[in-house]
């Protein structure tokens, strides 16, 4: 069984002791919390059994210093100017980058790429616990594989309460509320290859014409959270745009609706329950709310489905990078509802 420990720092001592043994920590930063290993095979192969994880699937690497999260990366001069800017620029803070692996990083983390991603947290508890460590960790999401993603203790404890020996550091409400952006970096070229909190526009005021914002397939591969499935509720779920076509669906009874800026609030009560992401279109409050959302969402007694309003081109006016995170927030959006899409009449 998981045991819950406290933020003090007797208590984090113990939870790097538990890492530097070979056990695992779930423990919180400012994205999502993070189910966190040491970096030798024994260790990381309880990562992947807790999670149901299948081993394709890459883990980001944990540092506590942008200093020492560079010596595990293979980076030409070039890439080393770039890499210095970025991790200036937004460390820490939500920003994985991804380039060639030393032989310092285990081929479980690398999932058959060469190629590691590296962050270094902006969370002041998940920085004292890195310290703490005294060497990289090895952390995904510390959840069920595909499930949504964990913002609280309680997240954590309801997907992997089970599990034996972990120890799960109680550290409140992450505050971004998404996964970290991560890019992946070649010469001067960086590819956004999972957006978050740091959007390209960001990206480009400090590397200007070197940010491709769309990434090839390929590329894909060396970072996590690509399966058309995932951030998932336990409940059917699907994006839901309003229609006035003929074939657009009505209402489902039993359904659960999960709005944004009140598209459909018109219709709240024919909902089992009902919620707004955001009822003033903000897009960053909406992120920080989501996960939490949809996991009261699948707790909702006798639903049947989720009805997730769809978010194209929405954005709080004037503010531009609320604007720009509608592209990562659309993503989890879509891969919750694994890329369902279906219009729906407000009558």
């Amino acid at each position: 069984m998981a045991r819950i420990i406290s933020t003090s720092d007797e208590d984090l001592t113990l939870a790097a002791k538990q890492i530097n043994n070979g056990e695992l920590v779930a423990f919180p930063t400012e994205t999502v919390y993070g189910l966190g290993a040491r970096l030798d095979d024994n260790s990381l192969a309880k990562i992947f059994a807790a999670k149901h994880r299948p081993y394709s699937d890459p883990l980001i690497c944990h540092f506590d210093t942008a200093e020492n999260a560079k010596k595990y990366l293979i980076l030409t001069d070039e890439e080393s100017e770039i890499f210095d800017k970025l991790s200036e620029a937004f460390w820490p803070g939500p920003l994985t980058i991804i380039a060639p692996a030393t032989s310092a990083v285990p081929p479980l983390v690398m999932a058959g790429t060469g190629c590691v991603g590296v962050r270094v947290p902006s969370h002041p508890i998940a920085h004292r616990f890195l310290e703490l460590c005294g060497e990289s960790v090895a952390a995904p999401s510390a959840n069920l594989f595909g499930h949504v993603s964990p913002t609280s203790m309680e997240h954590v404890k309801a997907d992997l309460g089970d599990v034996e020996n972990l120890l799960i550091v109680s550290g409140g409400k992450a505050t971004i509320g998404i996964e970290s952006t991560v890019i992946r970096l070649i010469g001067k070229t960086i590819t956004v290859l999972r957006p978050g909190f740091i959007t390209a526009g960001q990206l480009e005021s400090i590397s200007p014409g070197n940010v491709k914002g769309i990434c090839k397939d390929s590329q894909k591969l060396a970072s996590p959270g690509h399966e058309t499935r995932h951030y998932a509720p336990n409940v059917d779920t699907v994006l839901a745009q309003i229609s006035s076509d003929e074939n657009a669906e009505p209402i489902p009874e039993k359904a659960v609706i999960v709005d944004f800026n009140r598209k459909f609030a018109s219709v709240s009560s024919k909902a089992l329950r009902y919620f707004d992401l955001s009822p003033v279109g903000s897009v960053a409050e909406a992120i920080n709310r989501v996960y939490d959302t949809l996991r009261d969402a699948e707790l909702t007694p006798g639903a049947k489905i989720c009805l997730v309003a769809d978010i194209v081109e929405s954005g709080k006016v004037g503010d531009v990078h609320d604007g720009e995170l509608v592209g990562s927030l659309r993503d989890r959006l879509l891969r919750s509802a694994s890329h369902q899409i279906r219009k729906y009449k407000l009558v």
